[in-house]
């Protein structure tokens, strides 16, 4: 799991979309849909190395899924079929209605507090950019609901990082790489009022001294000022990408 992970973060981030043919077989319900997912229930190995679960990882996997299909009606200006649509609103429900409640997160002990409130934070944040990469990618939102995902990831990530450098931090955790899929992701489609708090997370998690981190810090303030110039082309990342004929690794 952790080799399929690492792919579709970088697939996710690919701004090239490889357009696929929705055919009848293919299913329409979350559960059926959750049944083609590389993730298997109860793969917690995912939770402290990439955090993020099982099921969230699975709505990545079928976003990017779903997003390839969409691209071969678009790409052959074909009319979207019914049953993708159908499927399209079923993973929209189940990211929408999704709750931390729902994962046992059994990789940490119920006791051990301070590490389930990191993996927990990892999680909520990861769980918010794909809620993020979904309604940027597939099906708009509304501009309140996208900035109230990103509250929800920028809040999250900060208290990773606070959890991390605290002084009853477990040792290890300081120099534990941070998640940043979903910074990346997120930080993209940050409002103006929100950019000051990801300019605190990024210069933040830059101690780490890895290049990914340098290179997607970059991108993403190109998206701002591509954004500042009336440009407003989703996900903002890929219109930096292509226009620059760039592809980044979105790192942990």
């Amino acid at each position: 799991t952790g080799v399929q992970t690492c792919a579709f973060r970088s697939r996710s981030t690919d701004p090239y979309i490889t357009p696929k043919p929705w055919t009848k077989s293919d299913a329409t319900t979350i559960d059926t849909l959750l049944k083609s997912s590389p993730f298997p229930p109860g793969a917690n190995s995912l939770e402290f190395t990439y955090g993020t679960t099982s099921t969230v990882a699975s709505y990545l996997y079928l976003t990017i899924l779903l997003s390839q299909h969409l691209a071969f009606c678009h790409l052959h200006r074909l009319p979207t079929p019914l049953p993708l649509q159908q499927a399209c609103s079923s993973l929209e429900e189940a990211i929408t209605t999704w709750s931390i409640a729902q994962e046992s997160l059994v990789s940490v002990p119920k006791t051990d507090y301070e590490t389930l409130s990191l993996v927990t934070c990892h999680v909520l944040a990861f769980h918010a950019s794909v809620a993020v990469y979904f309604h940027t990618l597939i099906r708009p939102c509304s501009l309140s609901l996208l900035r109230s995902y990103n509250k929800t990831c920028i809040s999250n990530l900060l208290a990773a990082e606070a959890l991390k450098c605290s002084h009853s931090a477990r040792m290890g955790w300081n120099s534990m790489a941070p998640i940043v899929w979903p910074g990346f992701i997120a930080a993209c489609e940050a409002g103006p009022e929100q950019r000051p708090l990801w300019r605190v997370w990024w210069i933040g998690v830059q101690r780490y001294s890895i290049g990914s981190i340098g290179v997607l810090w970059g991108v993403v303030q190109e998206v701002w000022e591509m954004r500042d110039e009336g440009e407003r082309e989703v996900p903002g990342w890929r219109a930096v990408l292509k226009r620059n004929g760039r592809r980044v690794m979105s790192g942990g």
